[in-house]
């Protein structure tokens, strides 16, 4: 884009292609690895364009603006669809490969209150988590069973405060997790996070409630309760660390004759129920040194939504 523009604009177009290839002992698929699905085969994962432009938002001057568009297709869209999003190409067909509008947002940047806050409207990557979908700002190129199945992105209004020199405050409101405002079981839902970062910038601590409603089934309608840690060992080794607790409330029985939504899983509940509380505990923590990663994970519960 430099090259092109002469870095005369500040709209960027760009992307990347993420092809793999994997061998599997399984035949049918690689679950509950997330990502690379399908065993024994090469496959592109992404096909990505972006087109962007960020707002001004290190200076206090002004008001400034940005917005972002993001276009994905490949086997990876089945983790990004949202319903409402042209997802009958997994909801219904539960096709191998598929189109995704991932990410299309409005950033506006008001340097007056406090000090600064942004303002975000449209689609938006759900915001705890220290693993992302887009494989340019992931660890590696398959993820952790704690990202498998945590909300991927919401849509709705989210607004970040710096609130402090050390302390970032978020609150938003959205349509739940992994849904459009106009599809079938939206529903407000608040998130509300907060930042901490210490002097030394070595440990940041992050919490947040996030798409928070009544908590009954729907199509991920997860209730996320998520803390991350970064701490910084030296200039080449930091460590990031997160946990969450995540649940839905009258998700139907495996063994009952209540309706799962499409997309949706049911539970294994106490005999004799049709539908039941689905709780989930998970951590992961990743120790990064200069070019190799590694990561352990854990967790315990019954709720898939992919």
């Amino acid at each position: 884009m430099t090259a092109i523009n002469d870095a005369k604009s500040r709209t960027k177009v760009y992307g990347w292609v993420q092809p793999t290839v994997n061998y599997s002992t399984s035949s049918e698929s690689n679950a509950p690895l997330a990502n690379n699905l399908y065993p024994n085969r090469l496959e592109m994962n992404q096909f990505v364009l972006y087109v962007e432009r960020l707002p001004d938002s290190v200076q206090r001057e002004h008001m400034d603006w940005g917005f972002h568009l993001t276009a994905l297709y490949g086997t990876d869209y089945r983790y990004t669809t949202d319903k409402g999003y042209f997802a009958s190409q997994l909801l219904v067909h539960n096709r191998q490969y598929g189109f995704d509008p991932s990410l299309e947002y409005l950033d506006v940047y008001v340097p007056q209150v406090a000090l600064g806050m942004n303002v975000r409207v449209g689609r938006f990557i759900s915001v705890p988590g220290i693993e992302a979908q887009l494989s340019p700002n992931n660890y590696f190129s398959t993820h952790s069973l704690l990202y498998g199945i945590d909300p991927f992105t919401d849509t709705g209004v989210m607004v970040t405060v710096q609130a402090a020199k050390q302390w970032v405050v978020q609150a938003g409101i959205t349509a739940s997790h992994d849904v459009a405002p106009w599809a079938k079981g939206a529903k407000p839902s608040a998130t509300v996070c907060g930042s901490y970062t210490t002097a030394s910038v070595n440990d940041n601590f992050y919490v947040c409630a996030n798409g928070i409603n009544d908590g009954r089934y729907g199509y991920n309608n997860l209730q996320q309760y998520d803390g991350t840690w970064y701490h910084r060992f030296s200039k080449t080794l930091h460590m990031a660390t997160e946990a969450y607790v995540m649940y839905e409330r009258d998700v139907p029985s495996v063994s009952g004759t209540a309706l799962t939504e499409p997309g949706g899983n049911a539970a294994i509940c106490r005999v004799g129920l049709q539908t039941c509380l689905a709780p989930e505990y998970a951590f992961v923590s990743y120790l990064t040194q200069g070019a190799f990663a590694a990561y352990v994970c854990g967790g315990a519960g019954g709720l898939s939504e992919r």
